[in-house]
């Protein structure tokens, strides 16, 4: 069985500043966690084995490791600019994984069935059924969310209702007594 790549720092630079900042890392294993680079030399730097060098991620590799498609990307910002939004992104194929597990995980409880992720009953507000249709276009860690949440908002509008109710019953019992005291 092969060893899964591993966070490897191979040393730190000899400059100024944390050391988080002066981590190299090995261009084999797998990539720290990207965060929003504001500039000062923040960006991760991996050893460049071919040229034996040290340098950093560009905002391309950013954004590969953030699953964007890069294919056709083209950057109209600075580099500065670009590190932020890959550093503030969240990368979808995790969120889809978490949106998954969420799902599978609720499913083995017993809270979410899977008849629960069958299309919405008519009886939901357009607005639900036009953001459920919206979410069926887009990701599929939403389609996922939007599953598990529609039938909790449905739950939710009948305990409403019942809570209503109760409180309708609640002033005439109320009500009643004091008539039956005033007598």
């Amino acid at each position: 069985m092969a060893e899964s790549p591993k966070l490897e720092m191979l040393g730190l630079l000899d400059m100024k500043g944390l050391d988080s900042n002066r981590r190299v890392y090995d261009p084999d294993g797998i990539a720290p966690t990207l965060t929003t680079c504001g500039g000062g030399n923040r960006q991760v730097k991996i050893l460049d084995k071919k040229r034996y060098r040290v340098r950093k991620l560009t905002p391309t590799e950013y954004g590969r490791l953030q699953a964007f498609p890069m294919n056709d990307w083209e950057q109209v910002v600075s580099d500065s600019q670009a590190y932020k939004q890959f550093g503030n992104a969240v990368t979808t194929t995790v969120a889809a994984g978490v949106a998954t597990s969420i799902a599978t995980y609720l499913q083995k409880c017993g809270i979410l069935e899977k008849e629960e992720r069958e299309p919405m009953a008519e009886s939901t507000t357009t607005t639900v059924e036009e953001s459920r249709a919206e979410a069926r276009t887009e990701n599929p860690a939403i389609v996922q969310i939007m599953a598990i949440i529609q039938p909790k908002r449905e739950r939710l509008e009948l305990l409403r209702k019942e809570s209503d109710q109760i409180k309708t019953e609640l002033e005439a019992l109320e009500l009643a007594i004091s008539t039956i005291k005033n007598n």
